[in-house]
């Protein structure tokens, strides 16, 4: 699947993802109980990676039905992705818009995720924090 969309991410940002994924899928780690990282969930964060075009990378989780999970931290301000089979997307977030607190969560495709963080300014979580305005 990764050799389908490779040629989409920079060779730096590529190869820290996969050493993401190899320490997140490191069998040493598991538990029992732990269910190994979903193809179709794989496929969906792939997918996203696309769509979203994050300049940086997120921290990746894995839940324990197997679907893999990104996440984003800027201070206070969070953004976590669920990567569900089938390009689904379960999202939370918390972050500061027009200086309140606002906590918000639902469940899209991956493809209209860009319009659902459109109103937070995604830029917080996605942009490098070394080119990021202001």
């Amino acid at each position: 699947m990764t050799s389908n969309v490779a040629m989409y991410l920079n060779r730096g940002w590529r190869d820290r993802l996969f050493a993401q994924l190899d320490d997140l899928l490191n069998v040493e780690d598991w538990h029992e109980d732990d269910e190994p990282l979903l193809d179709r969930s794989f496929c969906t964060f792939l997918r996203l990676i696309l769509y979203q075009k994050p300049e940086r990378r997120p921290g990746l989780g894995l839940s324990h039905r197997g679907h893999l999970i990104a996440a984003w931290t800027t201070g206070a301000d969070r953004l976590t992705l669920e990567c569900a089979p089938d390009d689904t997307i379960r999202w939370v977030l918390s972050c500061e818009v027009n200086g309140e607190r606002e906590r918000a969560a639902g469940e899209t495709h991956v493809a209209r995720l860009p319009e659902i963080l459109r109103p937070y300014g995604p830029d917080r979580w996605f942009a490098d924090v070394d080119q990021a305005p202001g």
